[in-house]
């Protein structure tokens, strides 16, 4: 299989059973990191391996992100991010908060080790990310925050 044709393999597989895309920002050196093991393995059955492949990856805490969109699970050094919790500013928000965040928008927090897999005794630091859909479209913005020095 060509790489064209795996990436396109993969992606079906992420999207049906990881709720994830391979063509998202970030990806292409997990997906390079994929396409070289599986040429290592020259498994003859790919649906098997892949499943295989991916057994430890997008991993949450409770439940998988329900998108309102495309997927669009990030990744932090070539490695997908842990999904830690989604929550939606809906319409029955607090009256109080209309007017200063868009109602109806769902936003996900992932989180992962800095290094994401540090060896033994060495030292990490916890990054964080959210992201942010619109419930119109499902558009999706990486958020930003600014820190306070």
């Amino acid at each position: 299989m060509d790489k064209d044709d795996f990436v396109t393999f993969l992606d079906d597989y992420l999207n049906k059973h990881k709720r994830a895309s391979a063509f998202v920002p970030g990806a292409e050196a997990f997906v390079d990191q994929a396409y070289a093991a599986y040429l290592e393995n020259a498994p003859k059955n790919k649906k098997t391996w892949i499943a295989e492949y991916l057994q430890d990856k997008f991993v949450f805490s409770e439940q998988p992100p329900r998108w309102q969109g495309e997927p669009d699970w990030p990744f932090f050094q070539g490695q997908p991010m842990v999904f830690l919790h989604q929550f939606s500013l809906g319409l029955e928000c607090a009256k109080s908060l209309q007017g200063a965040f868009p109602m109806g928008d769902t936003l996900y927090v992932f989180g992962s080790k800095n290094p994401p897999n540090p060896t033994e005794g060495q030292t990490w630091e916890t990054i964080y990310r959210m992201l942010g859909q619109d419930n119109d479209g499902g558009y999706t913005e990486h958020l930003k925050y600014a820190r306070e020095d």
